[in-house]
């Protein structure tokens, strides 16, 4: 950085050896001294120079300055500063070779003063350029503009001493290549977030809502009218507590329907039990009159023999409080009655009772054959101009046991049949109690899918058949 004074007299006082053209220096000399400028400096443009300098080719910015005595306040003379461009490019550059950067000075005239690249030293910058920062307005608060230009960002300030614009140019890809790694940070993180937001949530699920989906289900089941199914929670919390009185309630809930079904099916047993009772009577006192009738005829044997039928056939049916008995007893009921009212209609029907010894076993209701038998005579065979006959038999079909009363009678229609079939309380003169008895003791004591069955054609006679249980000979149960 080279530097020398003039004094009053003309004689120089240089860091450097003198050379190149006077004329230059006294025309700056007399810049100077015009300016009436004392203590201040006055700033030259930045120009290639061949005085006092060690490279005529290198750019530098001259300072001059008036010196005067501080005491007298006369002027010892002027002083020039020679800075070199390359000193103020090193005082721009960044440390770090790898900024994404470029700078440069421009003076008035638009020319790069001072530079990174020495090749666009003392030469105007680029037209389109120089046009967008003249028209760029400096920010009042800080003398700065930015703005677009080829994908970089322009920055001017405006150094007004020297007047003189600070040009900063940075390219925008750099520029937002940290905020486009941001932004994959940011995204890497949100999915990490996600997906440990998914398995928490999966977590949770598992901890909580699994619990409640299990309930949920049982309570689904139930309401369809599945009441065996419980849930399996096993948690302490209050879906646990939940869980447990729903099972509690289930269970309760399954007593008193058992209860019910019990209480339901005991008074179903007395109503039948009255409606037999009341079959009973009406049987003993026709035969009583019957066989008093015999009596006064003088017919003492068939009087005899009916007497010991209808012994027989309550000494069957009392059977110490029995309600199922076996197939060959209920067989020999239904021979006794068929003996007793053979003998009060004996132009009526005949008979024929076959119970194969392998299904004598078969538990059947007490008095089940007996109302069949009954209907077959009073509405089938009586109405009949000629001898009818009655077929009792059994027979296997599959794991089930069929008990047929077969007479050819004058038979029903389709409407009397459906009526027989229903398992409806039966209307006063349209079906016997006594079949509307048989039907519910057989859905009683064996199930719903066990009962009467019936086929019947007009003229020609009427099917019954009773489907039983294929059980074991001596299975009979006791009356509850």
């Amino acid at each position: 950085m080279p530097l020398y004074l003039f004094d009053n007299e003309g004689t120089i006082f240089a860091s450097y050896t003198e050379s190149g053209d006077d004329r230059k220096i006294y025309s700056m000399l007399k810049q100077i001294r015009e300016s009436e400028s004392y203590g201040q400096a006055l700033w030259f443009d930045m120009e290639k120079s061949d005085f006092l300098t060690p490279d005529p080719n290198s750019p530098v910015l001259t300072l001059g300055k008036t010196v005067i005595n501080i005491d007298t306040g006369e002027p010892y003379g002027t002083l020039f500063l020679l800075v070199k461009e390359e000193g103020l490019s090193d005082y721009f550059r960044s440390s770090d070779p790898d900024a994404p950067k470029s700078y440069y000075f421009l003076d008035n005239e638009m020319r790069v003063a001072v530079a990174e690249d020495n090749e666009m030293l003392m030469n105007p910058v680029n037209p389109q350029l120089g046009e967008a920062i003249q028209r760029c307005a400096p920010n009042a608060s800080h003398g700065t503009c930015s703005f677009e230009y080829e994908g970089n960002l322009v920055t001017v300030t405006d150094y007004n001493r020297m007047d003189w614009k600070l040009v900063n140019i940075v390219s925008l890809s750099l520029l937002t290549a940290d905020v486009r790694q941001n932004v994959r940070l940011s995204l890497l993180i949100g999915v990490l977030c996600l997906i440990f937001s998914w398995l928490g949530a999966s977590f949770l699920s598992k901890m909580v809502v699994s619990p409640l989906e299990q309930l949920t289900r049982a309570m689904r089941t139930v309401v369809t009218g599945d009441l065996q199914s419980v849930t399996t929670v096993r948690t302490e919390d209050e879906i646990g507590t939940i869980a447990e009185a729903f099972n509690f309630m289930i269970r309760r809930v399954r007593e008193l329907l058992d209860e019910v079904r019990q209480e339901q099916n005991r008074k179903r047993e007395y109503e039948l039990a009255l409606i037999s009772a009341q079959i009973k009577p009406h049987f003993l006192y026709n035969t009583l009159d019957t066989i008093y009738a015999l009596n006064e005829l003088d017919r003492n044997e068939e009087a005899r023999d009916t007497t010991k039928a209808l012994a027989d056939f309550y000494r069957m049916v009392l059977n110490k409080g029995r309600e199922l008995i076996t197939l060959e007893k209920e067989a020999q009921i239904t021979d006794d009655y068929l003996t007793i009212l053979q003998i009060r209609y004996p132009d009526v029907f005949r008979y024929e009772v076959d119970i194969p010894p392998e299904l004598a076993g078969t538990p059947i209701p007490k008095l089940s054959l007996q109302p069949l038998v009954e209907n077959s005579i009073y509405h089938g065979l009586k109405k009949k101009e000629t001898k009818g006959f009655i077929r009792i038999f059994a027979f296997k079909q599959g794991d089930k046991v069929v008990v047929r009363v077969q007479d050819n009678g004058v038979g029903m229609d389709e409407f009397q049949v459906q009526t027989i079939m229903s398992r409806h309380l039966p209307k006063e003169g349209i079906r016997s109690i006594g079949t509307y008895s048989v039907q519910q003791r057989l859905s009683l004591y064996f199930g719903e899918e066990y009962g009467i069955s019936v086929q019947s054609v007009l003229t020609e006679g009427t099917t019954v058949d009773l489907l039983l249980p294929m059980l074991p000979k001596g299975s009979e149960h006791q009356d509850v």
